[in-house]
């Protein structure tokens, strides 16, 4: 089962990368974007075990909700969001699979999160750490993808909604595991897994408009 925790994000991006036009499209042009979203976390996690990771936590409500944000997707996801809109804004890259190219940093980012967290949780798993955050992730990879490429293609005031919407987002998804912490696995995950379809859909609809 702890297969889903490691791979979701990944199988997710080869999944939704069929509903791309791909002909003429190099397998490197894929991979090495996925690739070079794994090698972006290595500053990420360098920051985190300097700086994130020592924070105190207080088990208060608040201090749950912060917890949470801090350890599972709210500080990466703030991250990798900051990283490509910087990104793509200074290279000034238009291409017609920006999209994917977006969804594939994203991707490769989010497995390294994975990754993590197998290590860390290797001697327990709970219904958290095996449905809810990968779920969770893969409503994160496909909603942040579609606001950032948004933001890019966007002109005047749209871009700023866009770019509050991707870095609201892990704000508004951090709920999840918060409300599991309290003994709400079963909402959470069913939560979980809506958006996860939700955003599914229409990051589907957002690649065929490009095509």
């Amino acid at each position: 089962m702890v297969l889903f925790l490691l791979i979701s994000t990944p199988i997710t991006f080869f999944l939704v990368n069929i509903f791309f036009n791909n002909k003429g499209i190099r397998k490197r042009v894929i991979l090495m974007p996925l690739l070079i979203g794994m090698l972006l976390s290595i500053p990420y996690f360098l920051f985190y075990w300097s700086f994130i990771n020592s924070f105190f936590n207080n088990w208060t409500p608040g201090g749950v909700y912060f917890f949470h944000f801090l350890k599972r997707n709210g500080s990466a996801s703030i991250y990798i969001t900051l990283f490509i809109a910087t990104y793509f804004l200074l290279s000034d890259k238009k291409t017609v699979s920006r999209l994917r190219e977006i969804a594939a940093y994203v991707a490769g980012f989010i497995f390294t999160l994975g990754v993590y967290d197998v290590l860390v949780y290797e001697s327990w798993y709970g219904v958290l750490e095996l449905f809810i955050l990968p779920f969770n992730r893969i409503a994160l990879f496909l909603a942040l993808s579609i606001f950032l490429n948004r933001f890019l293609t966007s002109k005047d005031w749209k871009k700023y909604i866009w770019i509050g919407f991707a870095v609201l987002l892990p704000f508004f998804l951090n709920f999840l595991p918060y409300i599991a912490s309290y003994n709400k696995g079963t909402i959470s995950l069913v939560l979980s897994v809506v958006l996860s379809l939700v955003s599914f859909f229409f990051f589907i609809l957002e690649g065929r408009e490009l095509t």
